[in-house]
């Protein structure tokens, strides 16, 4: 590899590579904090055993709810490597054509097993398309795996035992680091959030198995919102020696180890994040995308579907939400889970992360949407989303003007 194209790959895996890092020390950190709780004789660990039976009766009571007769499977992932397979699987039916070959990187990238050298085959394919996906989806794909303990495609709901229990022993590991010992109380709180935590786990994922045509119709979005990601990408990069002019309209500064490629990144930084200022604006103005040039700030003010993506994922959360609060509301267990996580603002785990964050706020965020839809059409409220979207933020936020514009008496 030329040493320019190098020192660019260095540059752009270096968050990947970081997150690599943050999650291997943390892991070692909590696995000797384990063994010192579990020698006291209070192990927290859920096993597979009692996911298998929660499922059973969680499963039978949101088809029953819903009136779902869907046949949904139970998947446990045992190991880290099995996790990570399971999550290949299921970007592999949201990526692009043109990046599915890049799936391997990926999975190398969570297994820990990524390096500079490891991408030179790939980039004699397609330099570009492959410099894009490091700085655009592969860091936040392997956070996604760090990020979940629980998630479900194709009717089939997965959860990592691992990453379950790595979350409730962060719960008591946080609240030690907050007071320097734990007591007998702290270790009884943590095994009742546990408790509730699988509870909530498998009844919030099998929601999802039970109403797949919601989750489904994201995937063609996802697909087109990477899609004009990998697009964006190119168009800047292929700018050449214009990006340089570019990047000092921006106030960056020159440095002459620096090449076009390395420009290039940084615009599509700035792109990326103006584009996402505006990306609920129906009617965003190309222009408010200067300095870049004419054709890519057309591309930009005239795409929609990022709004689309936020929408589906908005519903279909909100949905496996609201339906599991209406299974859970009277457990103990999930009540002193949702009080310890509602209060919460962060676990030092790579739990805390992107992926985890952005699905805790959409769950919230469509929440209003659901409730009013259930209280007037009770659980039928599926069959009125499921024929359409909210079609913009303010039908999102407005309940009652969501109503109004689907024509629904």
């Amino acid at each position: 590899m030329e040493q320019a194209l190098d020192r660019l790959v260095r540059i752009l895996l270096a968050p990947t590579l970081a997150t690599q890092n943050q999650w291997a020390e943390y892991d070692v950190t909590l696995r000797q904090f384990k063994r010192v709780i579990d020698r006291r004789g209070s192990p927290l660990d859920i096993d597979e055993a009692q996911f298998r039976e929660l499922f059973g009766q969680y499963s039978f009571e949101v088809g029953n709810l819903i009136g779902s007769d869907k046949e949904v499977e139970l998947v446990i992932a045992r190991s880290w490597e099995e996790w990570v397979d399971q999550h290949i699987q299921k970007f592999g039916r949201e990526y692009p054509e043109i990046q599915k070959p890049f799936l391997p990187l990926v999975k190398a990238a969570a297994l820990n097993q990524l390096s500079p050298q490891s991408l030179e085959s790939f980039l004699d394919q397609d330099k570009t398309e492959v410099l894009g996906f490091i700085q655009t989806h592969l860091q936040p794909d392997m956070s996604f795996m760090f990020d979940m303990q629980g998630i479900t495609f194709d009717q089939r709901v997965v959860v990592d035992l691992n990453s379950f229990n790595r979350q409730v022993y962060s719960v008591l590991y946080l609240d030690y680091q907050g007071k320097g010992s734990v007591n007998n109380a702290a270790i009884r709180t943590t095994r009742q959030y546990g408790n509730g935590f699988a509870k909530y786990l498998v009844a919030h994922e099998v929601v999802h198995g039970h109403t797949p045509e919601i989750g489904e119709s994201k995937i063609p979005v996802v697909v087109r919102n990477r899609q004009f990601v990998s697009d964006l990408f190119r168009m800047i990069y292929e700018l050449g020696d214009e990006n340089e002019q570019i990047y000092i309209a921006l106030g960056g500064q020159v440095d002459e180890k620096d090449t076009k490629e390395i420009y290039a990144c940084a615009i599509f930084n700035y792109a990326i994040n103006k584009f996402q200022e505006k990306m609920f604006d129906p009617n965003a103005n190309p222009d408010e995308f200067e300095p870049l040039p004419e054709h890519v700030r057309e591309f930009m003010a005239s795409y929609r579907g990022a709004f689309a993506n936020y929408v589906v994922t908005v519903v279909d959360e909100s949905v496996a939400e609201f339906i599991a609060e209406q299974v859970l509301r009277d457990d103990a267990d999930y009540r002193a889970f949702r009080q310890i996580h509602d209060k919460m603002e962060q676990i030092k785990s790579m739990n805390a992360a992107t992926a985890g964050g952005f699905e805790a706020n959409s769950r919230k965020a469509g929440l209003p949407l659901i409730r009013t839809l259930y209280s007037r059409f009770g659980i039928e409220m599926l069959d009125i989303l499921k024929q359409r979207l909210p079609q913009s933020p303010e039908e999102l936020k407005q309940p009652q003007l969501y109503i109004e514009r689907s024509g629904i008496n």
